[in-house]
Order: structure tokens, then sequence, then C-alpha cells
């Protein structure tokens, strides 16, 4: 009963924040580089309080709870920061609180959104030998927080090219620890490489457990792997348009892919509906293989086309459109055939399977002949444990085929 109640105390502490962060983030999407990043704090959110709740023992529903905390007290700190300086005259004391925490609050969230999650999914639990792999990063990322919490100065304004235009004093200093210099380079760069080490590991772990897995536990690592493969696209993306700046599609799908880790990880340990993920799986990837191709294509024949005939842009774009458009349907269906060859087995041979019965249906001497090979052809697809096949009376006396 004690650990209930504390668990239970734990959860609002955690959960309050939060929903307080996702109100303020809301009229404060407008003032911020990607005004879509409520997206992933609504997805961390939700999906760390369901697990949390629906399964306690689970770290990871807390660790994503407790990322959605922070990202809320970090939302909160921003807004009272520009409220405090938008007043004009001395910053008020809640302000340079406020100031305080933004300063700080970035490093334990870069760390919850890394390193836990690769090493801790989908049980929540961990071998001891990657202990320090999750203990070591943590400490470094504790320690640039408690580095920055300590600075004698704090930057509550910045101009256009991100350098910092207002600081005030931090109320919280520690004269004793040295900031700036060569000092402060060594300490970023030693906590910075055992962060990332630490993500190095996880993702090592992380393989390790999918080629390991088995049943339930291989369906999950899916899900998983499923988020990793977007945000690998996303990185893609990123190197084509991330010099282009207001690219609202492109503002989308970051939020959305990087809502998909908490989605997915949720969704894979609640198990629901696991075995969707093949599907999922194979239209994404077909899709996604369509829609580069025809890209490409689309940009080599306006390319091509503007080079020879320099009068004809409208012509190039034109004659371009209609070729993707006719080339969308036949390379999707074969586009897709060869994918679910890969991802979506089930569906692939259950395919195969209803085609072969068709062939036999035209080529079938009789009713028993016809109901051996349903027979088979069911119990090849779908493995049921009983089935029954009901014969109207006159269908069973009639006359074999001719």
């Amino acid at each position: 009963m004690k650990w209930t109640g504390l668990r239970r105390l734990g959860w609002w502490a955690l959960v309050t924040p939060a929903v307080i962060g996702v109100v303020f983030a809301w009229p404060m999407s407008s003032q911020v580089q990607n005004p879509f990043f409520i997206i992933p704090i609504i997805a961390a959110s939700a999906v760390g309080a369901v697990v949390s709740r629906q399964r306690p023992d689970n770290a990871i529903g807390w660790v994503f709870l407790g990322l959605g905390a922070l990202s809320g007290l970090l939302v909160v700190s921003v807004a009272l920061t520009d409220w405090g300086v938008a007043q004009g005259g001395p910053l008020p004391w809640w302000a340079v609180g406020a100031a305080w925490l933004q300063s700080w609050v970035w490093f334990p969230m870069l760390y919850l959104i890394t390193v836990p999650p690769l090493l801790l999914f989908p049980s929540g639990l961990m071998s001891g030998r990657w202990a320090l792999a999750l203990w070591g990063p943590l400490a470094a990322s504790l320690t640039m927080a408690l580095y920055e919490a300590s600075a004698p100065l704090i930057d509550v304004a910045w101009d256009a090219s991100g350098d910092p235009s207002r600081q005030v004093p931090n109320p919280l200093a520690v004269s004793a620890v040295s900031h700036g210099g060569r000092a402060e380079d060594v300490l970023f760069q030693v906590c910075g490489t055992v962060l990332l080490a630490g993500v190095v590991a996880g993702i090592v772990s992380t393989g390790l457990r999918i080629k390991r897995s088995q049943g339930v536990e291989r369906l999950q690592m899916r899900w998983f792997g499923f988020a990793v493969a977007l945000f690998a696209g996303l990185v893609v993306l990123e190197i084509f348009y991330g010099e282009k700046s207001g690219l609202v599609w492109l503002m989308v799908v970051e939020a959305l892919v990087i809502s998909a880790f908490p989605v997915s990880c949720g969704v894979a340990i609640m198990r629901y509906r696991l075995y969707d993920i093949d599907r999922i799986i194979s239209r994404t990837t077909s899709y996604a293989i369509v829609t580069g191709t025809l890209l490409v294509c689309y940009a080599l024949i306006v390319t091509t086309v503007s080079s020879l005939l320099p009068e004809s842009g409208s012509l190039a774009v034109a004659a371009a459109t209609l070729l993707v458009a006719a080339l969308f349907r036949p390379l999707l269906r074969r586009v897709r055939l060869v994918v679910d060859r890969r991802f979506d087995r089930d569906h692939y041979d259950a395919g195969l399977a209803v085609a072969e019965f068709s062939q036999l249906l035209q080529s079938a001497r009789g009713v028993d002949e016809v109901l051996g090979d349903l027979e088979s052809v069911v119990d090849r697809v779908f493995g049921p444990s009983a089935r029954a096949v009901w014969v109207p009376a006159p269908l069973v006396e009639a006359p074999e085929l001719a």
C-alpha cells in the first residue's frame, strides 16, 4: 500500500507540470522556430502517463512522463521569462527563477530522450553489464546541468544571431566553481563524450536485443525499429531541405517523427495490435520508395527539358507531372509486391495462396476436390485450431463437374 501511494503521488507530481506545459505551449507555438513542437510534448506526456499508470513497473513510462514534465517546466519558464522581459525595468524574481530553470533543464531532457529508451525498451529492465552506459551519461548530464545552474550570470534575452543580449546575476551562483575558459570547454567535452558513448552503447544494446528477441518481444522491437527508420528518413530530409527555413511541411514532419518514438514505445509496451506493425512498415516503406523515385524522375525531367529547351519551362513541368501521374499506380504495385515479400510476409503468402486456389478452382473436377483445396488453403493461411465446411445437400448430391 505504501509503494502504491508513493507511485500515485509521483504520477500526479509529473503529470501536473506536463499538462501545464501543454497549456502554455499552445499560445507560445508561434514564438518558436517550430510551432508544431507541442505535438511531441503531448505525445511524450500522454504515453508516459498511460504506461506509467497501467504498467508502473516498466521504467519506460516514467522516463517519458519525466520528459513530458521537464518539457512542461521548460515551456513555462520560457513564457515567464519572456513576460518578465517584456515588462521592462528590473527583472522580477519569478522571471529570474524561470530564466535560471531554463538555463539548465535542457541537459536532463537530452539524456531522457536518448539513452534510457535505447537501453530499457521494451521491458524497462536492463542487464547489469549495461549499467555503466545508463548511469554514466546520467551523471554527465547532471554535471552539465549543475554547472550551468551555478553560473554567475543568467541569460534572459537573445539577439537575432542567438547570442545573449541581456544577462542578470544568478542568486544561486557558486563562486568556488570556475566558469568560462579552458576548464569549461574540457568539462563539456568530457561530459558530451560520455553522453554520446551512452547513446552508442544504447544503439548496440538495441541491435543485440532485436537479434535475440522472439515472439511478442520481437514485435515490440519492430515498433521501435519503425520509429528509428522514420528518424533516419527525417535525417535525409534535413540534409536536402535543412537550409530552407520556414517550410511548414518539414516542420510538421519533424514534429511527427519525434512523436513517433514515444508513441511506438507506448503501443509496443501496451501490446495493442502488435501484429499490425508488419503492414504499417510495408505500407510506409512502399510509399516512401515510390515518392522518392517519382521525385527524382520529376526533377530529372524538369532539369533536362529546361536545359535543352530554355523557353519551355511550363512544358517541362507539365510533361513531368503527366509522367509521374502515369507511373504512380504501376510503380506502387511493383514496389508493394517486393516490400511485402520482405516486411509483410503473411500478407504476401496469403495473396499467393488465394491466387493458387483460384487456379485450382478452374481445373477442379468435383466438389470433394474443391473442398479439399479450400481446407488446405484455410489451414495454410489462417492455421485454425478447428474448421468446418457447410455444404447444401443438393450441391453434395450434384454430379461431378464436366
